[in-house]
């Protein structure tokens, strides 16, 4: 038997082998059904301007401690909205799609609670 014999009677199979994986990988990924976005609500404490475009936000525990800010810089897309009534906590929504994108709202009483974050000039 040549070289060239052996080399195809051992690398055929493996081609085989390898194109059956790829088609039953690709048959999974398209037969499988979509992942439901993960949802997180959470009361807001503060907001924070850092530059334009550029926020922050400390985030209310259940038990009532203030944890570190949390940047939007990870988030794909985010809102702010001002319609929570007077009284009311403010919040914030994410949302983690299934392509693992994360869009965040937060929801103010007013603009006016968008805090300056030790920036020297908020006008710039």
């Amino acid at each position: 038997m040549s070289i060239t014999k052996i080399t195809n009677f051992i690398l055929e199979p493996l081609f085989i082998m390898a194109m059956f994986f790829v088609v039953v990988f690709a048959i999974s990924k398209i037969t499988s059904s979509p992942k439901t976005p993960v949802e997180k609500t959470y009361n807001v404490e503060r907001v924070f301007l850092h530059e334009p475009g550029v926020y922050s936000y400390l985030i209310k525990e259940p038990d009532g401690r203030l944890i570190s800010p949390r940047p939007l810089s990870w988030s794909r897309s985010f809102v702010i909205i001002a319609d929570v009534p007077p009284k009311q906590p403010m919040w914030v929504r994410e949302v983690l799609n299934p392509a693992g994108e994360t869009t965040t709202t937060i929801h103010l009483h007013d603009a006016s609670e968008i805090n300056n974050a030790g920036r020297k000039n908020p006008e710039e």
